[in-house]
């Protein structure tokens, strides 16, 4: 087969070529103008720093990458760059489906160029229509339907990943559909739309429903109402009004004016108009069985426990923020901010490697369960990732003694109130662990959930063991129902156990007793931190290596560094003069992995390092 002539401009001819290099590929694809960039062998993760923003047609830098990544996976920005939509189906969720439905209500996809994944799956190419933003998306059109489109890119054939990506239909990719279009893109908004107009007199009857307001509590919750207000558009004196009624109906320690008006300030310190002005009832109804699903659920171990929570703070998100969309509601949360509301570390709901092992987070295991997924396609720039918290399909009362026979609170519009408690917490002196931080704990934790959910707020011990999946009623006195009535949060009396009067109050003594506020205080500090550097990584970049000074970036343009010096080498040098990356000192230690260094200037503190950062070669030791 000969090699294909080149188009004419704009113009895409069938992108097939009887080559056997990933390189020769490439370069062809950027002879048709189509700019590429190397993805990792076998994957779809970039090789490059800055991936689809790497991509070129430049013959010279594909030849380079390639010289260096022979086996790499070709893959191409969508968008304006290549001039391409893609339309991804997926047949393991449903793409079929959803293509056979829109073509029942007459919007069909043109006969154009069409890819086999290496996923099983099909792509359909596209012309990028003129004049018009489309980004990608995820399940917009149905599910197992995404689009790549601006800020997205695909992997390109001949590349491999589970099977080869290999051509179905050449031909040119045709024009986008006027109803795919349509779909894919909304009205354009104004800055001034992004503020949400609410009538003055809704405004001081936000955050009056709920429970009494105790003291420990107050300035924290005056604080969310607060910027619940400015995210639904709201204005620093309508705030301050809200405050107010709030502050005077619903605190049992009302706070002075002068502090409403610093909360009032702060809050509006925020941009007006990112979240929704009210949730909807259609919203709240999928919430309530959600929370209902939750409870009937088992949840078994340390993991469980911690998902649970997990599932119950991302309720209570969607009960202020949640959207509803066909599969569920959807809330926008950043992972710290979850990781406070559920008493949990961030690790834990992320995917972790502990001795060389991967492990699922909680969230990767809620998404196991079937109960949540993410929805980040159309995430930009710092936006917060997005969860969808799936509606249960179907749902079967037993009998009084199954497991969530009663129905929650939460599936009648109340949420539930109580904190969500962290586990026990080890103490360390230096290394050594020389003690534990006895706290009540998330198993605990559940007891008062099962027992506020009921419509008495009280159950019988045989009920509250089923629930908690215990066989032995000895086993819920002692682990979890002593422990309980002696911080005075439940009551036992005779064969029934409830919450006491003031249980809530009683809970958050205890929590402030055991450190848990100060522990959430310490991670509410550290995740800001974090935050603050990420936000601020550009402004202090890192100092590069004395040998590479002058390099822009490319490897081919890196000065190799000398070898590390080796033990037998370094032996020799103690307690001589030498030059380090840190400046002149006396080599004063030598191990197998670092090198202890007195510096200049500090004579009374020995500095480690590793031995690569001694500056050795001609004349790079002091004399």
């Amino acid at each position: 087969m000969s090699k294909p002539t080149l188009p004419q401009s704009g113009d895409y001819h069938e992108l097939l070529r009887p080559v056997t290099l990933r390189g020769d590929w490439a370069l062809w694809y950027a002879e048709k103008s189509i700019p590429v960039f190397p993805c990792k062998p076998g994957r779809k993760e970039p090789l490059t720093p800055n991936g689809f923003k790497d991509a070129t047609t430049d013959p010279e830098r594909i030849r380079a990458w390639w010289s260096r990544w022979p086996d790499a996976n070709i893959a191409m920005p969508t968008g304006k760059r290549s001039g391409l939509l893609v339309v991804d189906v997926d047949p393991e969720h449903g793409g079929y489906d959803s293509l056979a439905e829109l073509h029942e209500a007459g919007q069909e996809l043109p006969l154009t160029a069409s890819i086999k994944t290496g996923g099983g799956g099909v792509h359909h190419y596209l012309r990028c229509p003129e004049g018009v933003e489309i980004r990608n998306s995820a399940g917009k059109l149905g599910p197992g339907l995404d689009i790549r489109g601006e800020g997205g890119y695909v992997i390109a054939p001949p590349s491999v990943t589970e099977e080869p990506y290999e051509v179905l239909h050449k031909r040119p990719p045709a024009e986008t559909p006027e109803w795919l279009i349509e779909a894919l893109t909304g009205p354009s908004r104004t800055p001034e739309d992004n503020v949400v107009t609410i009538p003055r007199a809704k405004v001081p009857g936000s955050g009056l429903e709920g429970p009494e307001i105790g003291e420990r509590e107050r300035n924290n919750t005056l604080y969310k109402i607060a910027c619940s207000l400015r995210a639904r558009g709201h204005g620093r004196g309508e705030i301050l009004e809200a405050l107010e009624r709030v502050n005077r109906e619903r605190c049992s320690s009302p706070l002075a004016g002068e502090e409403l008006s610093k909360i009032a300030k702060s809050a509006s310190r925020h941009a007006p108009g990112n979240a929704s002005p009210e949730v909807t009832p259609e919203v709240l109804a999928a919430v309530g069985e959600i929370e209902a699903d939750i409870m009937r659920r088992h949840w078994s171990g340390v993991g469980g426990k911690s998902e649970r929570d997990t599932m119950v703070a991302l309720t209570r998100l969607a009960r202020d923020h949640g959207t509803m969309i066909p599969a569920g509601v959807r809330i926008s949360v950043d992972v710290r901010t979850l990781a406070l509301m559920a008493s949990v570390s961030k690790r834990s709901l992320l995917d972790n490697n502990r001795g060389g092992e991967k492990r699922a987070g909680a969230i990767s295991r809620l998404k196991a369960r079937g109960v949540i997924r993410s929805d980040n396609a159309t995430r930009f720039g710092k936006d917060a990732g997005a969860f969808v918290l799936l509606t249960p399909r179907a749902h079967v009362h037993h009998s009084s003694t199954h497991r969530g026979s009663i129905e929650p609170r939460g599936a009648c519009g109340a949420q539930l109130r109580a904190p969500r408690l962290r586990w026990s917490r080890p103490i360390f002196n230096g290394l050594t662990r020389v003690g534990t931080i006895s706290r009540l704990g998330k198993s605990k934790g559940a007891v008062v959930d099962f027992l506020e959910a009921s419509p008495s707020s009280s159950l019988t011990i045989a009920q509250l063991a089923e629930k908690l999946g215990l066989a032995r009623v000895r086993d819920l006195r002692r682990r979890h129902l002593d422990p309980l009535v002696e911080a005075g949060v439940v009551e036992c009396s005779g064969d029934a156990v409830s919450l006491t009067a003031d249980w809530l109050d009683a809970l958050n003594a205890r929590r402030e007793q055991d450190g848990e506020i100060a522990d959430h205080r310490r991670d509410m500090a550290r995740y800001q931190r974090e935050r603050d550097a990420y936000r601020d990584r550009n402004k202090h970049p890192a100092t590069p290596h004395p040998a590479n000074r002058g390099a822009d970036g490319y490897s081919e343009d890196l000065e190799k560094l000398p070898p590390t010096p080796t033990v037998e080498v370094l032996y020799p040098l103690v307690n001589t003069t030498v030059n380090t990356v840190r400046g002149p000192g006396r080599l004063w230690q030598v191990f197998s992995d670092r090198v202890g260094v007195v510096l200049e200037g500090r004579p009374e503190e020995v500095t480690f390092m590793h031995p690569s950062e001694l500056v050795l070669g001609a004349g790079t030791l002091a004399s």
